[in-house]
């Protein structure tokens, strides 16, 4: 979980700064599983794609690259590639005992996010996160991600969903269970928007499982100039489950 309130943190930050960006412009300007859990064994593939985003629009390109892209995961080292085609190979078993963090340390990661933290697992137990990839060729990370926005500047409202994917290895079955509040977010950013978490209530299996984060919404500015007059609130869901509706994205 270590990687996780980073990851938030830099996808909010992303959503809110996006929309101000599209108030200042004028108007004539695989690895599968429907529950998450995985077993044992980490087998990730897919075809690649390139994201182009604007103020306005999220779009996805396949990636065809002229020669293979080494991936290597941060922390272990373990290796994949994608072929000249964009195509996505990885595998990873058992992580090494030395990459294990204690599962208490996922209560602190969320301190910051929910209330009435309550995680069940048994005495000694372990997790091994994976958010993101490192990759050659100029890029900097390979991540699960899926992003949308739709912006209407008549009305000065952006309406966001951003979903992402993390890969976590457990060595025995943890219970997670937590109830959501409002993140206020204006002294980090400015702005008089609210996150607000649901409630959580899910299970990670022993082995490899799939977290998935989903934060969306819309904002309004009064004054599309004036980025202090933003109202509206996030929505923060995390659930197990499947990811066949993300992408395998470079960056």
């Amino acid at each position: 979980m270590k990687n996780l309130t980073k990851q938030l943190g830099i996808i909010i930050f992303s959503l809110i700064i996006l929309f101000v960006m599209a108030a200042c412009i004028e108007d004539d300007g695989k690895d599968e599983s429907s529950d998450g859990a995985l077993g044992d064994t980490l087998n990730l593939s897919g075809k690649v794609y390139i994201e182009n985003a604007n103020p306005f629009v999220v779009t996805y390109e396949p990636y065809v690259g002229s020669d293979p892209l080494e991936v290597t995961e941060y922390d272990s080292g373990k290796k994949g590639y994608i072929g000249g085609k964009g195509n996505f190979e990885f595998s990873m078993e058992i992580p090494n005992n030395s990459l294990l963090d204690d599962f208490i340390g996922m209560g602190t990661e969320m301190d910051d996010m929910y209330l009435d933290i309550d995680i069940t697992a048994d005495t000694g137990t372990k997790t091994f996160t994976i958010a993101s990839f490192k990759v050659s060729g100029g890029y900097t990370e390979l991540s699960r991600v899926y992003n949308s926005r739709k912006v209407d500047l008549a009305t000065a409202k952006m309406t966001v969903n951003s979903i992402s994917a993390i890969y976590i290895y457990t060595t025995n079955d943890i219970t997670v269970k937590a109830k959501g509040k409002t993140i206020e977010v204006e002294d980090m950013l400015d702005l008089p928007v609210d996150i607000i978490s649901n409630n959580i209530d899910f299970t990670l299996k022993k082995g490899w499982n799939i977290l998935k984060t989903s934060i969306s919404g819309t904002i309004t500015l009064a004054d599309i100039s004036d980025p202090s007059s933003a109202s509206g609130s996030l929505t923060m869901s995390m659930t197990t489950a499947d990811s066949s509706n993300l992408r395998w994205v470079l960056k």
